[in-house]
């Protein structure tokens, strides 16, 4: 049987491996743009700082992400002006928004 601790090491250190996957994606479409990035926002720090709900549809989304199934309340970063359209990567351009409707919205500004 698998301790707690163990349990709970293993989980942090799977958020901090899909912190870094996004920060490296983020940053290379930021440079691929020329737009700003801020090394300091991360999925989690955007959940926390719209206290979990999307911003589009207004549900509350979750960071566990299993990768059995697509999950549309997963918590994901929103860009309200997209890198694509010149938008920056700062605390001023993101949201956190659902999977589903980040999937909607694409690249569009609404």
């Amino acid at each position: 049987m698998i301790s707690p601790t163990i349990t709970k090491q293993k989980e942090s250190f799977n958020r901090k491996l899909i912190d870094s996957k996004y920060i490296s994606g983020a940053k290379r479409r930021a440079m691929n743009y020329g737009v700003t990035f801020d090394e300091t926002i991360t999925r989690k720090l955007v959940f926390e700082k719209d206290n979990g709900q999307c911003y589009l549809c207004k549900i509350e989304t979750h960071l566990e992400n299993s990768k059995d199934s697509y999950q549309p309340k997963l918590s994901t970063v929103d860009h309200i002006i997209p890198i694509s359209k010149g938008g920056p990567h700062t605390w001023e351009n993101v949201r956190n928004c659902c999977l589903k409707c980040n999937i909607t919205k694409h690249d569009r500004i609404y």
